[in-house]
């Protein structure tokens, strides 16, 4: 489980680089919400998301796995707020993931959740 802080305990928190990669006239990736990652030793959730209701913006998003301090290349990527279901990428992958979020259920907008969790070498 992952908690926001308490207990003493300050989360595991960080931004996420985000680019659009299709940019329109007037738009940038800072006009959506600022994606963020939190992580402890064992997972990581990976959130983000936007307020068009009209278009699906599609970004790159820099994961900074190396803040993680996992021992690991691969990592098992599960979607938890759509239907991409869940991959293995490496660290590269990782660190420039593309995604469209598509609008969800509720007006105005779309949300993208993640799990991540390194992948053990046999």
């Amino acid at each position: 489980m992952i908690r926001a802080g308490g207990r003493g305990i300050e989360p595991n928190i960080a931004d996420v680089d985000s680019k659009l990669s299709n940019e329109a006239p007037g738009q940038s990736a800072a006009s959506f919400a600022k994606p963020f990652v939190l992580w402890n030793e064992r997972h990581a959730v990976l959130v983000g998301g936007h307020s068009n209701s009209k278009n699906a913006p599609s970004f790159t998003w820099n994961v900074p796995v190396e803040k993680f301090g996992w021992k690991t290349g691969s990592y098992k990527i599960t979607d938890l707020w759509g239907r991409a279901g869940e991959k293995i990428l490496s660290g590269e992958e990782l660190a420039k993931m593309n995604l469209t979020i598509g609008p969800d259920r509720p007006p105005d907008g779309g949300l993208a959740v993640f799990e991540i969790k390194p992948v053990e070498s046999k």
